[in-house]
């Protein structure tokens, strides 16, 4: 199975150019504010010490590190969780031959409070 042009451009945000990377991407909604993630090998701020089966389930389950926190938007992960085992592991073994970026990603930031004037509108 070849990549869509949709994993491939959602793959390209995050590895974006330099200017982009230091800056990073934050993407607010309901469900307060998100990040997007370092998903290149760095062992410190990537995925550098993750296995297959991390990423695999992370995919697939829509939670960090597989079993962690629910993943935001802007990671579609459900429309990726059908993906093949080899296909993962094809995105998986893509992500390996990046160069590593050290790159601290934000954790996300919940909504807002409602304030009393806010509540029920």
């Amino acid at each position: 199975m070849a990549l869509s042009p949709t994993l491939g451009e959602i793959l390209a945000q995050h590895f974006a150019s330099p200017a982009v990377q230091s800056v990073g991407l934050a993407f607010s909604g309901p469900w307060g504010v998100s990040f997007a993630a370092n998903l290149t090998p760095d062992v410190h701020t990537g995925t550098g010490i993750w296995t297959f089966d991390i990423f695999k389930n992370t995919i697939r389950n829509g939670r960090h590190w597989g079993v962690a926190r629910p993943l935001l938007p802007p990671m579609p992960w459900f429309n990726y969780r059908e993906m093949t085992d080899e296909d993962l592991a094809a995105v998986f073994a893509y992500t390996r031959t990046l160069k590593p970026i050290r790159n601290e990603v934000p954790q996300p930031l919940p909504p807002a409070a409602q304030t009393n004037d806010t509540k029920g509108k």
